[in-house]
Parts: structure tokens; sequence; C-alpha cells
């Protein structure tokens, strides 16, 4: 799973925003994108857990990385989701 899909991903419970994002491990990938002159998120950086980057070089780092096992929590209402393979799953149970 890429970070980057923190940007737009709400709780399908509660819809809060962001989710909190919690590695147990991740892979390094290849990208061979440009290197980015404004961040690629719009609202959240999950690579640094808050506001966008000063420096878009932290986009390029971000997109070398994919989270292959860890949990998506809700701060709102306390929902835990897993990740599992590098798929988070958002269904509520």
């Amino acid at each position: 799973m890429r970070r980057r899909i923190l940007d737009v991903l709400a709780c399908p419970a509660c819809h809060h925003h962001p989710l909190k994002l919690e590695v147990h491990s991740e892979e390094e990938v290849e990208w061979s994108g440009q290197k980015p002159t404004r961040p690629l998120c719009e609202r959240y950086c999950a690579m640094n857990g808050g506001p966008l980057p000063e420096d878009p070089e932290t986009c390029v780092e971000c997109m070398r990385r994919d989270v292959m096992a860890g949990s998506l929590v809700c701060e709102g209402c306390g929902r835990r989701y897993g990740i599992s393979e590098g798929v988070p799953d958002l269904l509520i149970s």
C-alpha cells in the first residue's frame, strides 16, 4: 500500500480523516517518476504523519516504500483496519 492513499482515505464507519498508519513491515520499490516540484499529496502527508512537507524530496522517499503489513487506525471512533500483503482491509465488521 502506498502511503499517498492516506491523503484521500477516511474511516468507512465515521468518515474521520486522516487515518493513522502503523507500519509493521514495508518494502522498497522502484519509482521512476520525476522529482516533484511540489508535494504530491494535497491534504495530509503520511510519510511525516501530518502537514505537507516543504521539501518535495520527501515525496520521492515516500513513493519508494510500500507498506506490506500494518494497521490503519481511526482516531475518531477507534476502529482498526488491517493491512496484509500490501492491501488495506477497510470492511466494517
